[in-house]
């Protein structure tokens, strides 16, 4: 993946960003980053912001995926090896993670292991508690 500079950039990144009114008006889009965590421990499948936090939870990242553009996938080495286990968390072969990072600074509040994958695009935040629907049936309900 590249910016509009052809500078090379992380994959996977999580960030908070603002549009530029004027920008968008001259029928250009441009973000003006308030901040970015690149190459956070997990690849976000489930996303919800309440009170100031972002909550955000899927499986670890474990592979640089990046390592594995132009090369043979029949071989056997340390990144097809690596990209393999990531196809295997993906699929929950290794639970998932959620973190709590502050919507205005980025900074990791909290952190917890999840048993089970969430559920797509399921996490909700309602009356102070949040619910993660998991992908083996249950809810987990974190909060008051």
């Amino acid at each position: 993946v590249y910016n509009n500079t052809m500078q090379p950039r992380p994959y996977h990144f999580l960030f908070a960003a603002d549009k530029s009114d004027r920008l968008q008006r001259e029928g250009r889009t441009k973000v003006s980053y308030r901040w970015t965590a690149e190459r956070p421990v997990l690849l976000a499948n489930t996303m919800v912001v309440a009170a100031g936090t972002i909550f955000v939870a899927g499986p670890p990242e474990i592979a640089d995926e990046e390592k594995g553009f132009g090369i043979n996938m029949e071989e056997d080495n340390e990144v097809t090896r690596s990209l393999a286990e990531q196809d295997r968390a993906w699929r929950g072969a290794k639970g998932a993670i959620l973190q709590a990072v502050n919507k205005k600074t980025g900074e990791r509040l909290a952190e917890y292991e999840l048993e089970h994958l969430p559920v797509f695009d399921g996490m909700a935040a309602a009356e102070g508690s949040l619910f993660i629907p998991l992908k083996d049936g249950t809810v987990v309900c974190m909060g008051e």
